[in-house]
């Protein structure tokens, strides 16, 4: 093999990972969560942990979106 045929190869087919491979599991997997969905379904869950004063601005700010 050429020395510069080695050269020529992406990283991720040396590796044994094709760029189609990587490419389909990305698409795949799906989107990844967003912060502010994480944020909100935290808060969702422990919204009775929550002082009664964040509780009610928390819900005070939801209802003006």
């Amino acid at each position: 093999m050429l020395a510069s045929s080695l050269y020529m190869e992406a990283p991720a087919m040396r590796r044994g990972i094709s760029l189609w491979h990587r490419f389909f599991t990305k698409v795949f997997a799906g989107p990844t969560p967003k912060a502010e969905d994480e944020i909100a379904e935290y808060l969702e869950r422990h919204q009775h942990d929550l002082p009664p004063a964040l509780r009610i601005e928390l819900e005070r700010r939801s209802m003006s979106l």
